[in-house]
C-alpha cells in the first residue's frame, strides 16, 4: 500500500470515528431530554392528583357544612 493509499485510509478512519462522535453525543442529548419530558410529566400528573384531593375534601367540608347547619 502506498503512502498516499495508507494516508486516504486513515482520513476516512478518521472520519467514521468522528461520525460516531457526533452521533454518540446526539443519542445522549436524546435521552436527556427524554428524560427530563418524563419527569415535567410526572411532576404535572403529581400535581393533577393533589387538585384532585382538595377539591374532594372541599366538597367534604361543604356537605358537612350543610348538614350541621340544617
Amino acid at each position: 500500500m502506498s503512502r498516499k493509499e495508507e494516508g486516504r485510509r486513515k482520513k476516512e478512519e478518521g472520519r467514521g470515528k468522528k461520525e460516531e462522535g457526533r452521533r454518540k453525543k446526539e443519542e445522549g442529548r436524546r435521552k436527556k431530554e427524554e428524560g427530563r419530558r418524563k419527569k415535567e410529566e410526572g411532576r404535572r400528573k403529581k400535581e393533577e392528583g393533589r387538585g384532585k384531593k382538595e377539591e374532594g375534601r372541599r366538597k367534604k367540608e361543604v356537605l358537612s357544612q350543610l348538614t350541621n347547619n340544617s
